[in-house]
């Protein structure tokens, strides 16, 4: 039914879940998936004295995120590829992957109020952009 799975990642514990739902998914459909992290440019956001340094250590932890998301495919016998993007909002970066694949499986933190205003909603926005069909998970934050 769907043979390339993308599974964007923000390295949170909402996301590392929301991984372990779509293996299961991606074994049932014998597909492989593309595992998305996207690491924004922080002078987006504010200015620092040490810009290059927060930027680095943001690709580090991204990196990470990946290594870790992609040694989970590998063990449950997926086939899989990862991608680090730079410098890119998350959704675009997604949004831009939507090429490659025919299902997008992602997380959503169910924010609300100030918290959802201030961190916006990568998924919202990526649900009302994308031509693809979707599974979204809703994490418990507590």
């Amino acid at each position: 039914m769907y043979d390339r799975i993308l599974i964007p990642i923000d390295g949170s514990t909402c996301s590392d879940n929301t991984l372990g739902e779509a293996i299961r998914l991606a074994k049932l459909f014998n597909a492989s998936v593309t595992i998305l992290h996207a690491v924004e440019n922080p002078v987006t956001y504010i200015y620092a004295e040490y810009i290059y340094d927060l930027q680095q250590d943001l690709k580090k932890l991204g990196a990470q995120a990946l290594e870790q998301a992609q040694l989970r495919c590998e063990e449950a016998g997926l086939k899989v590829t990862s991608k680090l993007v730079e410098n890119t909002h998350p959704v675009e970066a997604i949004l831009d992957a939507e090429e490659d694949v025919d299902l997008i499986i992602m997380a959503t933190h169910g924010r609300r109020g100030v918290t959802r205003m201030v961190l916006g909603s990568v998924t919202e926005e990526v649900l009302r952009r994308s031509s693809l069909p979707h599974i979204v998970l809703r994490c418990d934050e507590s």
